[in-house]
């Protein structure tokens, strides 16, 4: 596909610009395909780039081209995910000017500020003005690790409001809830509270919960049981 394409793409960037739909679909088809076939391919066994690949430093100028092209193309989101395109504010806004009514786009646009800016009162504030219900259970899943994140890292009134908007999109009596108590517990430097509240709600499935009790059983000084948590979490 990549060598279908590249006639286009070479064009593309050669003049720095996007100038019609067929171009932009070119290049949204090159980031799509690389993305897929290097998350589902192996890789040989000298290390060599799958020939479906797309080199790192052509996905980066790619991904530069549709950042800046408008409307934004949604697959811009795969870029910064992969790692060839560093997320702005603007950027993001640019993607919600052009994208008002896409739930995929807000969505991924909420993960980014969490996540890759830790724009957590932005974060929330995007948040807030979605509807959980007009969401798929995987998209209120996203959702939900996102508020999770807000809650747990954010000061004090943007962090309160991200864990009211969990409470409601999880349930009350959801472990995320005691995992963000667990997490402010030890920015108080109670570990053993940390500890009772992560096994009032016990997640051993969820690495992140996994990985949270590790850390307090270690501040405790429960060494043995922090190492076994790891394990666990490693496998």
């Amino acid at each position: 596909m990549l060598r279908i394409l590249e006639p286009i793409t070479s064009k593309v960037l050669g003049a720095g610009r996007v100038e019609n739909g067929v171009e932009r679909q070119a290049l949204e088809l090159a980031i799509g395909t690389s993305r897929t076939y290097m998350e589902t391919s192996d890789q040989t066994s000298q290390g060599d780039l799958p020939i479906n690949a797309l080199p790192h430093e052509v996905a980066v100028r790619i991904s530069a081209v549709l950042a800046v092209s408008r409307p934004v193309s949604k697959r811009i989101v795969q870029s910064v995910r992969g790692g060839y395109l560093k997320p702005t504010n603007e950027l993001l806004e640019n993607l919600k000017a052009d994208w008002p009514n896409d739930k995929e786009v807000a969505l991924s646009i909420i993960e980014t500020q969490s996540l890759a800016l830790q724009d957590y009162e932005g974060a929330v504030d995007s948040l807030i003005s979605l509807s959980s219900n007009d969401f798929t259970p995987e998209q209120r899943d996203r959702l939900a690790c996102a508020a999770l994140q807000i809650s747990a890292n954010s000061e004090t009134g943007t962090r309160d409001t991200a864990f009211g908007y969990l409470t409601k999109l999880v349930g009350a009596k959801h472990h995320y809830l005691k995992m963000v108590e667990a997490k402010w517990a030890l920015e108080e430097n109670d570990a053993g509270r940390a500890l009772n509240l992560l096994n009032e709600r016990p997640a051993p499935e969820d690495s992140d919960w996994l990985s949270l009790r590790a850390y307090a059983y270690e501040q405790v000084g429960e060494l043995n049981k922090s190492l076994s948590d790891l394990r666990s979490y490693a496998t």
